[in-house]
């Protein structure tokens, strides 16, 4: 059975174009063709007056747009369909069995300026399959050449790793595997104050666990503090142009919580990020 699409929406904007040249990039991981879709309000669509014209001229539009991005016309199609944007992406990633989402976020800066209840917001929550955001802030991506995966030490965290390789091996870029880890303050612990010897101990334990999961080539790094800080500052140092991270959401109810980390990093990185699912059978 061939593989599901990597679906795209666009609405006419520059912005959502941003993410067509990174789409590029997870096709070509998972040897899927890319389906660039516009959804159309039901009333708006029913004033159209030539629908098949109006298919047209999108679909014009949207393989150039596509041809810009370096990808092949024969590995592309495009489509309107109507409904609310984003349970109507939803449904159509769902009904063509998609392997992932691609979607431009509108916020300022990515996320962190964007309302709560925005079409990529709504996508990421409720989506089954892997959702690439893409901030509309950053100019058009070309390539990967830096990724960065976040891990925590479980399993699920690790369920970004096979994906982050693929497409890392897919762009040919370097992958950083990153975990941060927190230190309990002093008064709390029964101690007045750490030596300097003992900070780096606690370091130890993510170090270690890193190089357990890494394979030869990969790097490693951690940092002290708050998760989702230590991450965006991390992709801001490492300059990645991918910062990957699983979700520990499950089932309807999980993924429209995400996991406080997986959702702060959302609302803050200017970076694109991918968000990996877990199966829905865990």
């Amino acid at each position: 059975m061939p593989n599901g699409p990597v679906i795209v929406p666009l609405d006419g904007s520059s912005v959502a174009e941003n993410a067509l040249p990174l789409a590029r990039i997870v096709a070509d991981y998972f040897k899927s063709n890319i389906r660039i879709i516009r959804v159309i309000d039901p009333g708006e669509l029913a004033r159209v007056a030539d629908i098949g014209k109006a298919t047209a001229e999108f679909a014009e539009y949207a393989l150039e747009r596509a041809a810009q991005a370096g990808i092949d016309a024969s590995r592309c199609t495009a489509e309107l369909i109507d409904g609310s944007p984003a349970s109507a992406i939803l449904a159509d990633a769902e009904k063509q069995r998609a392997e992932a989402i691609v979607i431009a976020s509108h916020g300022r800066s990515g996320f962190k300026a964007a309302v709560v209840g925005s079409v990529a917001d709504k996508v990421v929550r409720a989506a089954t399959v892997p959702v690439l955001v893409v901030p509309g802030t950053r100019g058009v991506a070309n390539q990967i050449s830096k990724v960065l995966v976040t891990l925590d030490g479980s399993k699920t965290s690790e369920r970004a790793l096979p994906l982050a390789r693929g497409i890392a091996a897919a762009a040919n870029a370097p992958i950083t595997l990153f975990e941060a880890y927190s230190i309990i303050p002093p008064g709390s612990s029964g101690y007045e104050f750490y030596v300097p010897e003992a900070l780096d101990t606690v370091g130890e334990g993510p170090r270690e666990y890193l190089k357990s999961v890494a394979r030869e080539g990969e790097e490693i790094a951690v940092a002290q503090g708050d998760a989702a800080t230590a991450v965006v500052n991390a992709a801001a140092s490492l300059d990645a142009d991918l910062v990957v991270m699983a979700a520990s959401g499950k089932g309807l109810a999980g993924r429209l919580f995400l996991g406080s980390t997986t959702d702060r990093v959302l609302h803050s990185l200017h970076r694109p990020l991918l968000i990996v699912r877990p199966p829905e059978e865990d």
